[in-house]
């Protein structure tokens, strides 16, 4: 459960996306002091009452602490209620930071790649307009064709579903963190 070093450290791997058992309570963080962590999928932890006794096991003054959140936004969930407080102008101690599916170098499809004359025709559509311009103006970013390219690759090999239209691929390849939520 725990890694201890030769100077009395602690690295913890704790669970936190699983249900919490009727009428138990969480010990997610409790009694600990917790200098670092990297809380990871953070939007499919279920249990809100553990994630309040992680918080408070979290050191408030230790010089060096350093606690990241990070997930894949799946709606309005303890993720969203999270960044919300992080983005907010009156929070001193936490930062939202979007890092978008266009920041990965690896979502392009080159120019001599079969997949980029079939999914690269030449012309953006209304709605690719739309968020490259967002983009543009949110982030100073700017958006190449093979990057769209990738994206309707992407999307029509697979992400595509008849049921649930695009709001799969905005939840795992946002533009924005208007589209995440």
């Amino acid at each position: 459960y725990f890694l201890k070093l030769a100077n009395d450290s602690r690295a913890s791997y704790l669970t936190a996306g699983l249900k919490k058992k009727k009428d138990k309570k969480t010990s997610l963080g409790r009694a600990k002091g917790i200098n670092y962590l990297h809380g990871t999928e953070t939007s499919s932890w279920v249990d809100e009452d553990g994630l309040k006794a992680l918080m408070s096991s979290l050191a408030e003054t230790y010089e060096n602490r350093f606690y990241i959140f990070e997930s894949t936004a799946q709606g309005y969930d303890l993720f969203y209620d999270m960044w919300q407080t992080a983005k907010s102008p009156l929070t001193l101690t936490q930062k939202a930071i979007f890092i978008g599916w266009w920041r990965n170098e690896r979502y392009r499809i080159p120019r001599g790649d079969r997949r980029f004359n079939t999914y690269w025709d030449g012309a953006l559509t209304k709605d690719e307009e739309k968020w490259i311009m967002e983009i543009k103006e949110l982030y100073d970013f700017d958006i190449e064709v093979e990057q769209v390219a990738w994206y309707r690759w992407k999307y029509e090999e697979q992400m595509k579903d008849p049921t649930k239209g695009q709001n799969m691929m905005l939840q795992e390849f946002p533009h924005t963190e208007d589209y995440a939520f």
